[in-house]
């Protein structure tokens, strides 16, 4: 049967997706092989509930994570050889689901359904979705997954269904947060200044603050500034950012049609800020702002600075679920004699589990579009 130490690989595999509150029902959720879940699941409560646990779930998240799960544990139970439950000290008569685990799920399962699915709205409440990434730089040492910092974002499960995209984390800022974490060494300096367009939730400026704490020294020219259109998604960024207790960051309202058509505020904006690097994740998906996108990308990438001989240039992540309006981003980027290259994009995995990426998501990109980052730059 499992050792310690790979029971211990799922506990972790487990409380990290927990975290991100991925859908358990998806056929993309990674559950630990039999074997190793049955040996994993004793203290997986105190683990996923206990004190080192994190706030922020919802009782239908809960109760739905705990249902995957204890089927799972069934099912590994019901596969148990003998010769499996004899390394476990017990017999496959004696095999059972963890009594903490079972008793959370029961009374879960007990508790009324919320308003919105009695009324059959079929909206899911608002919860905190908690993204985990090792790095030897953080300052603490968590209980459960060793040296590592996290990124806390509310996710507003109607969001959608009232068309404020800025409101959700989608694929290209995890792909592309993702890449961050494994380049920064080669790609940020301590007089790095950073622009995000469209910083909707937040999370990729907010995983760029914790990579790059160290620059928060006055004595240095770094600046990190997330940006979106003034309203509810930028004062949502602003909450993410004090829920984060992020103090490197500035936030400002940037409006792409103001840049394309001149606004001098808005130039003097950009100038103001002179961007190193300009930071840009699923921001292609309306054709009728790709023009003032790739307007306001060649303005900052014009007026950016450049740094020990590396010219201002942007990477912009996107997931193509539509190939026309892609293309339309690609020639307007023609049009403005913007230069561009595909980014052959890192994808680290946690230690000790080489199949759960950082950032983990259940998209796929088969049916869901997939993610190209491009680093530009003006020609």
């Amino acid at each position: 049967m499992a050792s310690n130490t790979v029971a211990h690989s799922a506990q972790v595999q487990l409380y990290i997706q927990y975290n991100a509150r991925l859908p358990p029902r998806s056929p993309a959720f990674q559950w630990p092989s039999g074997p190793v879940l049955l040996v994993a699941q004793l203290g997986l409560d105190a683990i996923l509930f206990g004190q080192n646990s994190t706030p922020g779930s919802t009782i239908e998240y809960d109760r739905a994570f705990l249902k995957h799960l204890v089927k799972h544990i069934d099912e590994a139970i019901e596969e148990c050889s003998e010769e499996q439950a004899a390394s476990l000290d017990t017999t496959k008569e004696d095999l059972t689901v963890d009594d903490a685990l079972l008793e959370r799920y029961m009374t879960l399962v007990s508790l009324p359904e919320t308003a919105s699915s009695v009324h059959g709205t079929h909206i899911p409440c608002a919860l905190h979705v908690i993204h985990f990434f090792p790095t030897d730089d953080a300052l603490t040492l968590h209980p459960v997954l060793g040296r590592c910092e996290s990124v806390v974002l509310r996710q507003e499960g109607a969001a959608i269904s009232q068309g404020t995209t800025g409101l959700t984390t989608w694929e290209a800022s995890l792909r592309l947060a993702a890449h961050l974490t494994a380049q920064s060494p080669q790609i940020w300096h301590p007089q790095a200044r950073i622009l995000e367009l469209g910083s909707g939730t937040g999370f990729l400026g907010l995983v760029c603050s914790r990579l790059f704490r160290f620059c928060s020294d006055p004595r240095t020219d770094f600046s990190l500034v997330l940006t979106d259109v003034e309203g509810q998604v930028l004062n949502r960024l602003q909450e993410t950012v004090n829920l984060n207790n992020a103090q490197n960051v500035e936030i400002e309202p940037l409006n792409w049609v103001e840049v394309s058509a001149g606004e001098p505020e808005a130039l003097e904006q950009i100038r103001r800020i002179r961007p190193t690097c300009i930071l840009a994740a699923d921001v292609v998906y309306d054709p009728g702002l790709v023009p003032c996108l790739t307007d306001t990308l060649l303005v900052t990438l014009q007026n950016g600075t450049t740094r020990d001989g590396q010219r201002p240039y942007a990477l912009v992540a996107s997931t193509i679920r539509n190939p026309d309006t892609y293309e339309q981003f690609l020639q307007s980027l023609r049009e403005r004699h913007m230069r561009w290259t595909i980014v052959e994009a890192a994808q680290p995995t946690w230690p000790n589990l080489d199949t759960l990426r950082l950032f983990p998501s259940v998209h796929n990109p088969e049916t869901e579009g997939q993610v190209c980052i491009l680093h530009i730059e003006q020609s």
